[in-house]
């Protein structure tokens, strides 16, 4: 048991142990940030304009949401009043009926 502790602690020291940097490697660091620092540049103006757009379309969205409402809502009073009329035009028309019926047995 005691030689995998050892085993373990030597592998973990070779790990561990302290590595000068390559010689290029402040200039990848540089270069990262750069690039970094130019992606951010481009893409702030990307997501403002995206967040503007959608922005844009849910307001736009929720307008024609409502229109439809209200068309749906017109909708329902039209063939309600077009069930009225037609119920008193039947309504009429059975009166007609009736005293053209009196009339004739008359």
């Amino acid at each position: 048991m005691n030689g995998q502790y050892d085993d373990l602690e030597r592998e973990l020291r070779e790990v561990l142990r302290r590595r000068d940097p390559s010689p290029d490697f402040a200039a990848r660091v540089v270069a990262a940030a750069e690039a970094e620092r130019r992606r951010r540049v481009v893409l702030f103006p990307v997501r403002y304009w995206m967040a503007a757009a959608a922005a844009v379309l849910t307001v736009v969205g929720g307008l024609g949401l409502r229109e439809y409402q209200q068309g749906l809502e017109a909708k329902r009073q039209l063939l309600m009043a077009l069930t009225i009329t037609s119920e008193k035009l039947n309504a009429a028309s059975d009166k007609i009926e009736e005293v053209q019926r009196r009339s004739h047995h008359e």
